[in-house]
């Protein structure tokens, strides 16, 4: 008797899943019979229409208004890397002029550098002409040598003077790019174009190295803050 109503209750249920199915076609078929139908309208793109102009291009300074305080955009402290006594100026250091970059802005006294150099080149010279003296020793030496004429301390003597003179040369010559460099350093030079602002030492004064002499500044922007 279950077995029965067990069989009668997958009947009724697979009943009501056809006629879900079936309801379900039919209601799709039937909206589909009696759908509204749109047309298409026409739709028309408004254009808005301007003026149009060449643009020019303008050449002339921009006015700026505004409130604050104007100021440079780069301003540098000018000093003299050694110290000395100021013997020569630039005139824009005493009248706030312009100067071009690399201009000499202050010369420091260089007579004392002046003559170092010349005493180093002194020195370069006569041990050169020293060092060419023994050279052609040596090569005498070597022949008369080879020859039994002379001993060989005589030649190694020789041969010590040529590196001790070779030595010798090669520290001149460094003492003279020190020279060099020590009397570049007595000439201050403006590294950017632009004009003086302050004055911070006076012609003849003596100055210490990082000492400021005077501050410049670029006057060709400025900004107010």
């Amino acid at each position: 008797m279950k077995r029965v109503w067990s069989i009668l209750g997958d009947i009724f249920w697979l009943a009501v899943a056809v006629a879900i199915v079936a309801g379900g076609v039919l209601g799709f078929q039937y909206l589909g019979a009696n759908r509204t139908v749109v047309e298409p309208e026409p739709f028309e793109r408004s254009i808005s229409l301007v003026d149009g102009a060449v643009p020019e291009r303008f050449t002339e300074a921009v006015p700026v208004r505004g409130e604050g305080f104007v100021t440079a955009m780069r301003e540098l402290a000018v000093a003299a890397e050694t110290s000395g006594r100021i013997v020569e100026m630039h005139p824009a250091i005493d009248t706030r002029g312009k100067v071009a970059a690399g201009e000499v802005l202050v010369r420091l006294d260089d007579r004392a550098g002046r003559a170092s150099l010349a005493q180093t080149e002194a020195n370069i010279a006569s041990t050169q002409a020293r060092l060419d003296l023994n050279q052609t020793q040596v090569t005498r030496a070597e022949s008369l040598r080879r020859r039994g004429v002379i001993p060989q301390e005589q030649l190694d003597q020789l041969l010590a003077t040529q590196t001790e003179l070779t030595a010798t040369l090669n520290s001149l010559r460094a003492a003279r790019d020190r020279a060099e460099i020590a009397l570049d350093r007595l000439t201050v030079r403006a590294p950017f174009g632009g004009a003086e602002l302050r004055t911070r030492a006076a012609l003849g004064a003596v100055v210490s190295p990082g000492q400021a002499i005077a501050d410049i500044f670029t006057d060709d922007a400025l900004e107010v803050t």
